[in-house]
């Protein structure tokens, strides 16, 4: 699944089983919700996330994305990783991911990573009833390195 410049998404009661690059890849959008989804057994190219939120430009958007209910198992990379979405003062939009009710078992990395935070960062990721465990890394991993 790749999310790019859309709007009012919703996925929902479905299982990513076998992704090569990423289960679920979002790189810009608004109003974006992910429920009540399975990802296991990805591998491959690198980053191997089960979710990979990652914009490819400085304008791309991430507003109002909620993940919920999700259940991430045996990645090769991380369970849930945002990255860069907060490197870019000329990003249109505010930052604001939800993460709520979310598990990562077994992740060759983080369970979840928000990296890298640049200062002057605008927006909010929140993380709320999830868990982690059996992860190569931190449970979460949280790092303004560039």
């Amino acid at each position: 699944v790749y999310l790019r410049n859309v709007s009012r998404v919703e996925v929902s009661q479905t299982t990513v089983r076998g992704g090569y690059r990423n289960g679920i890849s979002i790189i810009s959008g608004e109003s974006i919700l992910l429920e009540n989804i399975v990802i296991n057994d990805v591998n491959g190219t690198n980053p191997r996330s089960g979710i990979d939120i990652e914009p490819n430009e400085p304008i791309d958007t991430l507003a109002n994305i909620t993940l919920r209910q999700i259940d991430v198992s045996n990645v090769g990379g991380g369970g849930i990783e945002v990255k860069h979405a907060w490197a870019a003062p000329e990003t249109p939009v505010p930052v604001s991911v939800l993460i709520d009710s979310c598990t990562v078992n077994t992740a060759s990395r983080a369970g979840v990573a928000i990296a890298p935070v640049s200062a002057g960062a605008q927006g909010t990721i929140t993380i709320v009833n999830s868990s982690v465990r059996n992860t190569a890394c931190a449970g979460l991993l949280i790092d303004s390195k560039q």
